[in-house]
């Protein structure tokens, strides 16, 4: 009987432990952190906080945001924004603003000419001599895009004086060249083999065309050479079958070597009398000239001035000349 009260009080007690063991689960409340937890902390949003937030009042945004007040944005401000009032941009603006703006003040000239001008340049004391086309342009021109060129007379604000050596030699895709004012020279071979070179505008500021300047453009009909010019080089117009006819002005003191040489289609010219001497084979295979007239200032002709001109009918030789080759 003492047993079974025993149990029963034990049991009674063991009910009673579990009964106030559930009343205290179901009372008890969260002890209230600071917000957020780990994810605040003393940076609001704890390690997301840490990366989001930084400390805050001090750096609200953490690596995104940086220090405030210094450099917004962080390590992504950093990329994007760098020191501000040092450097807007960071390495993003160091890349646009310092690498290209290097670029476009440092070694803009060559970066800027490669990529955007239709020629290639080469200074010359404080001038500048057209040396060709750039690849870009010489590409064009190889698909039919560009046909003319009109050469400026000022480039980043230096003046074009010069045409250089073969600069556009064998552009078979020519038809019409504009030369500016600026251009004293056309150099040797300048456009050489432009077989679709139909016209050409030479300025009164050139004074000299160079040896075999326009040779072998036989798509040339007619060029007027302004009386600027001085001297014409040897084979400066050698071989130009479609020339008719051409008009060499008084400023003209001497007509080099196989300057016209093989110009078949030609039927006239007038050699003014400023001219003092015709170079060797000057006129040599005009087959197409029939009349010539030398005037009175001429002093020498050349060996084979006139040798091969078939169609030749009539020509006067003044008694100025002393010499014949």
């Amino acid at each position: 009987m003492k047993k079974s009260i025993f149990r029963s009080l034990i049991v009674l007690l063991l009910l009673a432990l579990c009964i106030g063991a559930l009343f205290a689960c179901g009372d008890k409340t969260p002890t209230p952190e600071q917000p957020g937890n780990e994810q605040s902390g003393e940076q609001s949003g704890g390690e997301t906080g840490g990366e989001t937030g930084g400390n805050p009042g001090e750096n609200p945004g953490g690596e995104t945001g940086g220090n405030p007040g210094e450099n917004p944005g962080g390590e992504t401000g950093g990329e994007t924004g760098g020191n501000p009032g040092e450097n807007p941009g960071g390495e993003t603006g160091g890349e646009t603003g310092g690498e290209t703006g290097g670029e476009t003040g440092g070694e803009a000239q060559e970066e800027i000419l490669a990529s955007k001008l239709t020629f290639a340049l080469k200074m010359d004391g404080e001038s500048f001599a057209v040396t060709g086309l750039t690849d870009k342009a010489m590409n064009e021109m190889n698909n039919g895009n560009v046909t003319e060129l009109d050469i400026p007379a000022t480039i980043l604000g230096f003046p074009v004086t010069s045409i250089g050596v073969s600069a556009f030699k064998d552009c078979t895709g020519l038809t019409s060249v504009t030369i500016p004012n600026s251009v004293t020279s056309i150099g040797n071979y300048a456009f050489s083999g432009c077989t679709g070179l139909t016209s050409v505008t030479i300025p009164n500021s050139v004074t000299s065309i160079g040896g075999y300047a326009f040779s072998g453009c036989t798509g040339l009909t007619s060029i007027t050479i302004p009386d600027s010019v001085t001297s014409i080089g040897e084979d400066a117009f050698w071989g130009c079958t479609g020339l008719t006819s051409i008009t060499i002005p008084n400023s003209v003191t001497s007509i080099g070597s196989y300057a016209f040489s093989s110009c078949t289609g030609l039927t006239s010219i007038t050699i003014p009398d400023s001219v003092t001497s015709i170079g060797e084979d000057a006129f040599w295979g005009c087959t197409g000239l029939t009349s010539i007239t030398i005037p009175n200032s001429v002093t020498s002709i050349g060996s084979y001035a006139f040798s091969s001109c078939t169609g030749l009918t009539s020509i006067t030789i003044p008694d100025s000349v002393t010499s014949i080759g």
